[in-house]
């Protein structure tokens, strides 16, 4: 009794040995799609070009989208959060827990920055406090639900 080929599951033609033609073989994603913009095959739902989140933007569009974002090249936030680290100990600053991985955290934070003097003042020592993973975590999901 012969066996009956199996189709290939991105496209449907009968394959040899497995679910996946010859063609298709070698992909690392399981199902392909189409961008919703050009039709192009590929892992998401867009393809790099039409991305709307990463897009073709340069980083000159996506700092005037969000100018926080400049906040982490200042050389003085480095400068404070090496002494908050210092300040820190290796443990986190809202439980004391020492055996998770400490996260920088911003008290109030960059978002709400209107300008580079506000950026300057966020950066400092004192809105800068180092939580565990999970107190961090925590802390975001606090802030994104209301």
């Amino acid at each position: 009794m012969r066996a009956v080929p199996r189709a290939c599951s991105d496209c449907g033609r009968p394959t040899r040995n497995g679910s996946k033609c010859e063609e298709h073989a070698g992909r690392h994603y399981k199902h392909p799609v189409a961008c919703r913009v050009c039709g192009v095959r590929g892992p998401k739902s867009y393809c790099a070009e039409h991305d709307p989140i990463l897009g073709p933007k340069t980083e000159a569009e996506r700092l005037e989208q969000q100018p926080w974002r400049a906040g982490y090249r200042d050389p003085d936030y480095h400068r404070e959060r090496a002494a908050a680290r210092k300040r820190a100990g290796g443990c986190c600053e809202r439980c004391g827990r020492s055996d998770l991985k400490l996260e920088c955290d911003h008290i109030v934070p960059l978002s709400t920055a209107k300008s580079i003097e506000d950026i300057h003042r966020l950066n400092k020592r004192e809105n800068l406090r180092f939580l565990c993973l999970m107190c961090h975590s925590a802390k975001t999901r606090r802030k994104n639900l209301s």
